[in-house]
């Protein structure tokens, strides 16, 4: 999935989890928004043998891939300002350039 994409971002989720939904509704904004990049949610409970080999501990987590390489993760909402209440542009500019 990633491999053959030059940018891609992937949320590794958790249906239960409340967090994980506010990124969900996040990305689901900047999707449109930057059609050279690939979004994609997979979850944790589905995909754990990714899970284990990207080591995935905390969610949400958001790991973003250029050229099939981890450039970024996103762990939680610490980078966020710790708060739910964070815009999708914040989340956009954390995100940055390199991957959007």
């Amino acid at each position: 999935m990633t491999l053959q994409e030059q940018k891609a971002i992937v949320h590794f989720y958790h249906p239960d989890f409340r967090r994980c939904s506010i990124i969900d509704e996040h990305l689901t904004k900047l999707a449109p928004k930057h059609f050279n990049t690939k979004f994609s949610k997979i979850s944790v409970e589905v995909a754990k043998f990714f899970v284990q080999k990207l080591q995935v501990r905390i969610l949400p987590a958001i790991i973003c891939f250029k050229d099939g390489a981890i450039v970024d993760r996103i762990v939680g909402f610490e980078e966020l300002g710790n708060t739910d209440s964070f815009t999708t542009e914040d989340l956009e500019k954390r995100i940055g350039d390199q991957v959007l």
